[in-house]
């Protein structure tokens, strides 16, 4: 406990009884470090504790074979993670003069089978010097795995993985589970070879046996939730827990909270010996799942009950979003979403022209024109650097004019000191970036327009940047920036374009504080853009053949109203009747349009006639209406599916605790009997029995709470 707990050393700990031995002189106290030392690690070896709850197919065989097709309840969550903190630095004698006590027989996998595997795989691997080490643990209660951790002599690759992964899969294989949800990082790269590097012929993972059974089970591969975000959109298609089915609302980051426990044991376990710093991480293993274990039943239970009023309030949203959508709406929807994969919840909509887009064009044809001009040229305004382009340039410059716009957002909200030094620290950024910029000026812009910038003292989200459209348009032509004002308007189509998308996205979020801050950050973003296309157009008109410029329009604060409200409107009018309606319109009010951006997706001509063109923002409205929808049935299936599961595994605790203590009543009655064994064995055995009973009665309390609070329709 102190040194888990406490983060108490060995050292520390010997230290401190020698000065209670003797405050005075504690130099003539006999020092006890290296004995106890010794002793501590046979301690630790002999009071394994593993994790209960991870036992499963205890609960499994009470149940019945009956009930594990249930692909909710009867279906077990692994994840998996490396941590290179708790590496080993090269020092001692090695595994030889230094062997683990545990042996194979706790978390880490088989020693001398990893090292042949490893070998055939990469190098040598005598004795590991970890640079650091992977597990695999429960991916809802965070509790490791027996057999599942590795070391990683050489970083982390898949070699690694196998090994502890398929350690576990064997003895989850021998529960007659047939579903099983593996959590891991890039889940989406991991899973395509995973069947045939584990049939690897030179070193088998699976016998020809095991793998046939673990073809017929049902794999899920899923990435953590939070790291989800830095993967592809496919990837959340595929691979997401949102839209995945009889998974709850398990995130799959767990095991990072475990790193946060053992992480602190890094700067001694590194100067560990080979098998003192195996035992040390064995030990704290062991008595994270026991903690995990105990107040297992206990988190269940809050959890339950916050589960309880967040699927009641799904359940809310989803009936009063489908009563506004229609009967016949939702059946066609509801049909459509069991036939489809997980794109469907993105937009299916028209890819407008993007600012990258439009600069990865700009570059290209830069290229092309570097190539077959003369670089001289007196009569092009354009000059020619091999550092810095045009079309880069000016994208850098509306780069830094954004985080100044985010820089006066922010600056509008600084209330706590935090805040103030976040915003200094962030000013401090912007003046760097700002020294880069003017100095790149030289690099594409002529040097007339570098002589007109102006130079402004104060807050660096103040600064004049210089671009095309910060110019009047006649001496835009005076200092030669008009290839630059061109490339500068293309880009700021882009812009609006993305403005507009992020600004649809906010829109149609629920109505909070994040998503009305959302709103107005792309809302002003798209404005600044509007205005500096209105500055660089001047006095001519829009190109005709520019319908992307063309589309857009001034944007006003009664455009911004979020897709909640507008909804409700119609809902309301809707109720109301068409009567109602036409006289509340005749007057100048009545149920509201949607505004101008939801329906640039939609092209018409001069010859679409009125029923086309409203048959046409009817169907763009029904794909804003489709995505809310299949979001909020997703997110009140989750959350019903965590409700059902933690009452599944409130049950369980119960029952696995009272199944160990009737282990330990058997094995206290043979121990009696056989005078062979000393009576303190049999006394341990109904130490250990009292402890599971005390357990079980705590365990099978909370349960009972939980069958109180459930509505009468959970049924677990």
């Amino acid at each position: 406990m102190l040194n888990l707990v406490g983060r108490l050393t060995p050292w520390d700990f010997c230290g401190m009884i020698q000065w209670l031995t003797d405050n005075a002189d504690s130099r003539n106290v006999q020092d006890v470090y290296r004995q106890f030392n010794q002793i501590q690690r046979q301690w630790r070896a002999g009071w394994t504790v593993y994790h209960a709850l991870c036992q499963e197919s205890i609960f499994l065989r009470i149940g019945g074979k009956t009930q594990m097709r249930d692909d909710l309840k009867y279906a077990i969550f692994l994840g998996g993670d490396g941590n290179m903190r708790l590496r080993r630095n090269n020092k001692g004698g090695g595994e030889a003069s230094d062997p683990s006590l545990f042996g194979d027989g706790a978390f880490y996998a088989e020693n001398d089978k990893y090292k042949d595997f490893y070998d055939t795989y990469l190098s040598k691997a005598k004795d590991i010097t970890c640079r650091g080490f992977r597990a695999g643990d429960a991916a809802r209660s965070g509790a490791f795995f027996k057999g599942g951790t590795v070391d990683l002599p050489k970083g982390e690759r898949f070699v690694n993985f196998d090994f502890a992964l398929v350690q576990v899969l064997l003895w989850i294989m021998q529960m007659g589970l047939h579903r099983i949800i593996i959590s891991y990082d890039i889940a989406c790269k991991y899973h395509i070879n995973f069947m045939e590097r584990i049939a690897e012929r030179s070193w088998p993972l699976m016998t020809p046996t095991e793998q046939s059974l673990f073809s017929a089970l049902i794999v899920v591969w899923l990435v953590p939730k939070f790291h989800l975000a830095a993967h592809i959109e496919g990837c959340a298609d595929k691979f997401s827990f949102n839209w995945t089915k009889n998974v709850g609302r398990t995130c799959g980051e767990l095991v990072e909270s475990n790193w946060a426990a053992l992480g602190m044991m890094a700067t001694s376990i590194r100067e560990m010996g080979f098998g003192h710093r195996r035992d040390t991480i064995n030990d704290a293993m062991c008595d994270w799942n026991w903690r995990k274990a105990t107040g297992e039943s206990i988190r269940v239970l809050k959890a339950f009950r916050i589960g309880q009023a967040m699927c009641a309030r799904k359940c809310e949203t989803l009936e009063a979003l489908e009563e506004a959508m229609g009967i016949d709406l939702v059946e066609k929807l509801t049909k459509e979403s069991v036939e489809s994969n997980g794109s469907q919840y993105r937009p299916r909509v028209i890819e407008s022209p993007s600012r990258m887009a439009i600069l990865k064009k700009l570059q290209e044809e830069e290229a092309v024109e570097g190539q077959s001009s003369i670089r001289n040229s007196a009569h092009l305004q354009i000059p020619h650097s091999v550092r810095l382009s045009r079309s880069v340039g000016i994208n850098m410059g509306i780069d830094i004019e954004m985080r100044q716009q985010m820089l006066h957002i922010r600056k509008m909200h600084m209330v706590t000191d935090g805040q103030k030094a976040e915003l200094l620290e962030s000013r401090r950024k912007m003046s760097r970036s700002l020294d880069m910029w003017f100095q790149s000026l030289n690099d594409f812009m002529p040097s007339d327009a570098i002589q007109e910038l102006r130079c402004t003292e104060g807050d660096p989200e103040n600064a004049f940047l210089g671009l095309p459209s910060d110019f009047p348009c006649e001496s835009q032509r005076r200092l030669g920036l008009e290839a630059l004002a061109i490339v500068e308007q293309q880009l700021r189509i882009g812009q609006a374009h993305d403005a507009l998308k992020k600004l649809r996205t906010a829109l149609g979020l629920k109505n909070s504080g994040r998503a009305t801050s959302q709103v107005q950050k792309w809302k002003e973003v798209y404005q600044r853009s509007y205005k500096a296309l209105e500055h660089l157009r001047g006095n001519t008109q829009i190109p005709e053949t520019n319908s992307t410029w063309s589309q857009l329009k001034e944007l006003s604060d009664s455009d911004c109203i979020m897709l909640s409200e507008w909804m409700d409107d119609h809902r309301t009018w809707g109720k109301r009747g068409e009567m109602a309606e036409a006289k509340a319109a005749s007057g100048g009010k009545g149920k509201r349009e949607l505004a101008w951006f939801w329906k640039l997706e939609v092209t018409f001509n001069d010859e679409s006639s009125p029923n086309e063109i409203r048959g046409a923002v009817d169907r763009w409205t029904t794909e804003v209406i489709r995505i809310e929808w299949l979001h909020a049935k997703a997110s009140h299936a989750r959350w019903d599916e965590e409700v059902r599961l933690l009452g599944a595994e409130g049950e369980r605790i119960g029952k696995t605790f009272r199944y160990l203590e009737n282990i330990w009543k058997g094995r206290q009655g043979l121990e009696e009997w056989n005078n062979n064994v000393t009576r303190g064995a049999a006394a341990f055995a109904h130490r250990q029995m009292l402890l599971f009973r005390n357990l079980a009665e705590i365990a099978e309390g909370h349960y009972e709470e939980l069958r109180k609070e459930s509505y009468p329709d959970n049924s677990f």
